[in-house]
């Protein structure tokens, strides 16, 4: 006898979960992006985006309001998104916070650096 099984069949939060780890991870990439335009190192570069997901949000909740700061920090936002967290923000602000850490910083990256196609000496 064997038992029927349709890997297909998804819960119903199951794509909304997978959206959202995939614009997490999105997100980390190009702020990673980010910073290795802007400090022209890769090592320096995962230094910073370590320190950006991982230390610094650390850093902002150990202080004297840093919970009302800390939800507006990269990774706090995607795992709003993710469910992980309790809801203190709504998914369309979490989204918006998550795009904002990654287009924001890649705007920068262009800001400051030279046209495409021309040699840095």
């Amino acid at each position: 006898m064997t038992a029927r099984h349709d890997p297909a069949v998804l819960p119903p939060d199951a794509w909304r979960q997978i959206g959202a780890a995939a614009l997490v991870r999105v997100m980390a990439a190009l702020l990673g992006l980010a910073f290795g335009a802007l400090l022209r190192n890769g090592a320096v570069a995962v230094v910073v985006l370590m320190a950006v997901l991982y230390v610094i949000p650390l850093v902002v909740l150990s202080l004297p309001g840093g919970e009302d700061v800390g939800g507006f920090l990269p990774l706090a936002a995607g795992l709003e998104l993710l469910r992980q967290t309790p809801q203190t923000m709504p998914a369309s602000t979490a989204v918006a916070v998550c795009a904002a850490w990654a287009l924001v910083p890649l705007a920068i990256a262009l800001a400051v650096s030279r046209r495409p196609g021309s040699t840095s000496r």
